[in-house]
């Protein structure tokens, strides 16, 4: 690979984990990053900054698993030359996927238990709430169960502080999420996001998750410096937002030249056995070193040390609570293999 092109697979993300993965003689202009998902194919862009589509083949009928598919974020390996062109884009087959270095994986939507890859390859998730609406301090806890403590770095985003409710809702986070940062921002006031932009540097990828309504599209626009993002105003009969952002969609920025994905506000946030509880309980993970057992459950257990804080009111019974929930909920949605799935009577459906 050229270091020509490698200085610009950089500004897509292009880190040594990815380029371990190759082949010396591997062509330069055989890689390429994920920045939208349809349907049917995949938006991508080269380190030439060209837009192209990615279309999967017939082998990838053959995953073993949901999370083996290619999702924004990922980085793909396509064929030497188009297949077609559709307008202005030319087409490629997609022949394998890089194995990324962390990815954001929840429980799919619906009754079956399959896992669902939200995005890849992320160094920084922004969680965001707003002031506009009752904030939901455990479902916090489950987005920031998502994520993988020992790759990807959490801050809380608290958005419209204009409101008055900006107060009580700053006191509940910083109680809960002691030590997890919080950034203060609000739309009318562009300058609040200059600590986002600080934490963004060359190649740094970074999410927004949260709730539809609370913001995420706003402040990418604000990143962008123009509206990249459509944005609706909030439903004023429940506070609640219309998602406006259906898909996932991966941007570049051009200075602080980091790399921000929106993502649309999600209905359901379920656990899956990939899930990390040590981000959003890290007080508690940190009181059970003294516990007398190391596989304490916190529950029956003789000097259990997380049962003595809360009787000396040094952690709250209601997040060790949420915490029992979110630890059963990740250990029984264990998603099953293909060989597990061919023995089911019915097949699974989508």
């Amino acid at each position: 690979m050229s270091t020509d092109f490698k200085h610009q697979l950089q500004f897509l993300g292009w880190n040594d984990f990815l380029q371990q993965q190759l082949q010396s003689n591997d062509p330069i202009h055989k890689f390429a990053r994920i920045i939208n998902e349809h349907r049917d194919h995949y938006i991508l862009m080269n380190g030439l900054g060209e837009r192209i589509i990615g279309i999967l083949t017939g082998k990838w009928k053959k995953r073993t698993s949901e999370k083996d598919y290619p999702s924004v974020g990922d980085w793909v390996q396509i064929e030497d030359t188009p297949s077609r062109s559709t307008g202005r884009e030319k087409s490629f087959l997609i022949e394998k996927r890089l194995n990324p270095f962390s990815q954001i994986i929840r429980r799919a939507a619906g009754t079956q238990n399959k896992a669902q890859v939200l995005v890849s390859n992320i160094d920084i998730a922004f969680i965001v709430s707003s002031c506009n609406q009752e904030l939901d301090i455990n479902r916090i806890e489950r987005y920031l169960s998502l994520l993988d403590d020992q790759v990807i770095k959490p801050f809380l985003i608290l958005n419209k502080c204009d409101l008055e409710s900006f107060k009580e809702c700053c006191e509940q986070l910083t109680t809960r999420f002691s030590q997890i940062p919080l950034i203060l921002t609000r739309s009318d006031q562009p300058q609040t996001i200059n600590p986002i932009k600080e934490l963004l540097s060359l190649g740094t990828t970074s999410v927004f998750l949260g709730s539809s309504g609370v913001g995420k599209s706003t402040l990418t626009n604000l990143l962008l410096g123009e509206t990249k993002q459509l944005i609706e105003s909030i439903r004023h009969d429940d506070s609640k937002g219309r998602h406006t952002t259906t898909s996932r969609s991966l941007f570049i920025l051009d200075k602080p030249y980091g790399i921000i994905i929106d993502t649309p506000g999600l209905r359901e946030v379920q656990l899956s056995e990939n899930s990390h509880l040590d981000v959003a309980f890290s007080e508690i993970a940190e009181i059970a070193l003294k516990c007398r057992f190391p596989d304490c459950k916190h529950q029956t257990e003789p000097n259990c040390a997380v049962k003595e804080a809360v009787q000396n009111n040094k952690l709250s019974l209601e997040k060790l609570i949420h915490f029992q929930k979110l630890l059963s909920e990740s250990k029984k949605n264990q998603y099953p293999t293909a060989a597990q799935r061919k023995k089911t009577k019915r097949p699974l459906k989508d």
